[in-house]
């Protein structure tokens, strides 16, 4: 990009050469329109009075050069005031447009930026900012696809909080927002790349582990318990815990929900016993229907 001292110069030079044309070329050949180029460049490139400063050195550039074959008239400088009102007038006009269009880009720019943010708004969890149940629904239907495709496995575990209920009524929802915001930093600080970590409402949280065998599944899926177990630790409550159920899958059904479904499953049986532990079960493969 040229720097702005040498389109001030630029401009500033064209003056004089066309005022030597204008001269050169006579009173018969009509030359104020070339004057018009370095007025519009001017007031299309560069803001501020430079523009308005062009425009008049203009009409006077154009009088310079007829005042040899017309001498200095009445008509002269009518002609020079005419072409002087149609120069400030171009720049005028053509600052405006500039600045409307300056102002239609950022206009754009900031729609973009609230569309963007209120589409990750509507696929993540105002509070916590993981994946919603809605985001985490549509990783599930890719990862339907992608496992019909290429065999991928994967594994959907679901976290509950033990007795979260009990640390609102004691602490307060403040504090139970905090909790929550915890677990959710405690859940990205120990996912890998590529994992999806959501909150499905209330305090019911969700993992969705690709790529990976069952051995591989239940190594991450212990990563993630044991590190929301430690993020609830310094709230006080010995009763405050986790339990989790993780399905793990090598082929998968052709349906999100009844992936949830196993894994919900699995977490009913590990609530039934003893609360504060990860269960996890490879699924069988199930027939597909054609």
């Amino acid at each position: 990009m040229r720097p702005r001292w040498a389109l001030d110069a630029a401009l500033a030079l064209s003056l004089p050469i066309l005022t030597l044309f204008d001269f050169w070329t006579g009173p018969d050949f009509g030359f104020s329109l070339f004057y018009l180029l370095p007025v519009g460049t001017a007031a299309w490139r560069l803001a501020g009075p430079l523009p308005l400063a062009l425009a008049v050195a203009s009409a006077a550039c154009w009088l310079v050069a007829d005042v040899p074959f017309h001498g200095l008239s009445l008509v002269s400088a009518w002609n020079a005031f005419t072409r002087l009102t149609m120069y400030v007038a171009l720049a005028l006009l053509t600052q405006r447009v500039r600045r409307n269009r300056d102002d239609l880009s950022s206009l754009n720019r900031q729609l973009e930026t609230l569309l963007r943010q209120e589409r990750e708004l509507a696929r993540t969890d105002p509070l916590t900012g993981l994946a919603n149940r809605r985001m985490f629904d549509d990783a599930l239907r890719r990862a339907v696809s992608r496992n019909q495709r290429d065999g991928a496995g994967i594994a959907v575990g679901l976290l509950d909080l033990d007795n979260f209920k009990r640390l609102n009524d004691t602490r307060g929802h403040a504090a139970g927002d905090e909790a929550l915001r915890a677990v959710a930093a405690a859940m990205r600080a120990v996912m890998r790349a590529g994992d999806i970590a959501a909150r499905l409402g209330g305090d019911e949280f969700a993992i969705l582990l690709h790529d990976c065998d069952e051995t591989g599944a239940e190594a991450a899926a212990t990563r993630v318990f044991d590190a929301v177990r430690g993020a609830l630790q310094p709230f006080g409550l010995r009763e405050l815990g986790v339990t989790a159920g993780v399905a793990c899958f090598a082929r998968l059904p052709a349906e999100g929900e009844m992936i949830l479904a196993q894994a919900d499953r699995i977490l009913y049986g590990a609530k039934s016993g003893a609360k504060g532990r990860l269960v996890m079960r490879a699924v069988p493969p199930q027939a597909r229907t054609p």
